[in-house]
């Protein structure tokens, strides 16, 4: 035999302390029943009868007044809209009315649901599948059965009165919605009048009172199943009562506590409210000072653009400029060493012509104790032939022009005119131009030494300064004289 581990009371997961355990697991296997069924949903039209069926409920705790039952379709009633539908069919089991389970209920319960609903109402209907033995519908039929033989025998009792002038009168309108095993009616019982003198009574009167004696002791004993079925219920209701007060003082707790709760609530709505006035506040502050610093940046930045415009059209000037003052450096770098290659051409020359006079004038030396005569003529030759030589110098070497600085003032203007400060690569770049082209104009404006060499045979240097390059007339005048 295998043995299995199963859930102890802890461990399961339908536990339920307000509950018992026959109780509970007697639901559990209720629903468990409902899995195991066929489910399909049915509408049907509910008329002024009803929906013409008759329900019997089925499960525990009928005696213990803690009902949970599976509520099934007992009978339907011929022409009656269950029957006129044609889906509904005896021993179903009724899972939901209307959205509402009907599983594990009590019979108040689901007769209280069925006659609340109106107009179609939907059911969700639960059977079991072919070829299964249904346990239900033979306990159904069973009760079907069992009602049937009690009301022939409350039947054959009232059709052996009806030839009596006493009657009395039953009326056992059964509910449809009925889950019990005994009928409600509702019973009007007749006394009769018994004479003083026995003697007087007839054996068929005798025959008569006992047989009434019979009724009325089976009568008795229905009314008293009756009131127990009504003292019953009677404690279920005390007990609903009982239960209803206690979900009443907890729902005027509960109201209670929600109040309180709604106040508190209401306080903290009031204080988010102004806090959000508060917020809104700095808000509209901080759009207004995001406004003006938009305006001020929008400012700023097209003072910017300009500069940064204004940046590059010096900056093209400049480069333009310097390009032309690089142009004007080269050219008279150019001129220069021009000039000073002719320089000392002419400086070449002049030495060579004044070799030649020193030749001449040692002959005139030599000749001029013999010539004393015609020394008056070789003087005027002599300064003829200087003056000669000074305008061949003045020829070769002419007047050199000073360098030309509009350049170097257009610029200085230029830098006055700009507002921005010079950065210090672009002043030390002018510093550094300026400074080259005052060096070329000093030294264009120095006027350059005339070497010549000594007078053969004399003991002066024939060099000194000239101004602007000629040659002075008093050293040629000095030479003759010696």
């Amino acid at each position: 035999m295998g043995v299995f581990n199963t859930y102890s009371d802890e461990e399961y997961d339908r536990r339920n302390e307000s509950v018992d355990p026959i109780s509970s697991s007697a639901e559990y296997e209720l629903e468990k029943r409902v899995e195991k069924l066929d489910l399909f949903p049915i509408d049907i039209e509910k008329d002024e009868q009803g929906f013409g069926i008759t329900i019997i409920g089925m499960g525990i705790g009928i005696d213990t007044g803690f009902e949970k039952l599976g509520i099934f379709v007992k009978t339907i009633t011929e022409d009656g809209p269950a029957e006129k539908d044609g889906r509904m069919q005896l021993n179903d089991q009724i899972i939901e009315v209307d959205g509402v389970n009907m599983v594990g209920v009590s019979q108040d319960f689901a007769s209280a649901v069925l006659r609340r609903t109106k107009g179609r109402v939907r059911f969700i209907i639960g059977r079991e599948k072919a070829g299964q033995v249904s346990e239900v519908g033979k306990l159904i039929k069973q009760t079907i059965e069992y009602d049937q033989r009690h009301r022939g025998r409350h039947y054959a009792h009232y059709e052996a009165d009806d030839d009596d002038d006493e009657t009395e009168e039953y009326a056992t309108d059964e509910d449809e919605e009925d889950i019990g095993a005994f009928s409600r009616g509702r019973k009007t019982t007749h006394f009769f009048e018994c004479p003083e003198n026995d003697d007087m009574l007839s054996p068929k009167e005798l025959e008569r009172l006992a047989q009434k004696f019979k009724e009325l002791q089976v009568k008795h004993s229905i009314t008293e199943t009756e009131i127990k079925q009504l003292k019953r219920k009677l404690q279920i209701a005390e007990n609903e009562k009982v239960r209803w007060q206690m979900e009443r003082n907890i729902l005027h707790q509960s109201i209670r506590e929600n109040k309180e709760r709604m106040a508190k609530i209401e306080g903290y709505w009031v204080e988010a409210q102004s806090l959000c006035h508060n917020v809104n506040e700095h808000l509209k502050d901080s759009q207004e000072q995001y406004q003006a610093l938009e305006k001020k940046y929008n400012k700023a930045k097209k003072l910017i653009k300009d500069f940064q415009q204004k940046e590059l059209e010096f900056m093209k000037y400049h480069d333009d400029d310097k390009k032309k003052i690089e142009d004007l450096e080269k050219a008279h770098f150019l001129e220069v060493q021009h000039l000073q290659a002719r320089i000392r051409k002419l400086e070449a020359e002049v030495f060579e012509l004044l070799k030649q006079n020193e030749s001449q004038m040692n002959n005139n030396n030599n000749i001029f104790e013999q010539q004393s005569s015609v020394g008056e003529s070789s003087k005027e030759d002599t300064a003829e032939t200087l003056d000669a030589l000074d305008q061949d110098f003045n020829e070769a070497v002419p007047e050199t022009e000073r360098l030309d600085s509009k350049a170097l003032k257009t610029r200085l203007q230029l830098s006055v005119k700009n507002k921005r400060s010079p950065t210090r690569t672009r002043l030390c770049d002018s510093i550094s131009s300026t400074d080259g082209e005052d060096s070329l104009e000093r030294k264009s404006r120095v006027p350059q030494p005339l070497v010549r060499g000594p007078v053969p045979g004399c003991g002066m240097p024939a060099t000194g300064p000239h101004k602007e390059g000629k040659p002075h007339p008093q050293d040629a005048a000095s030479d003759d004289h010696v």
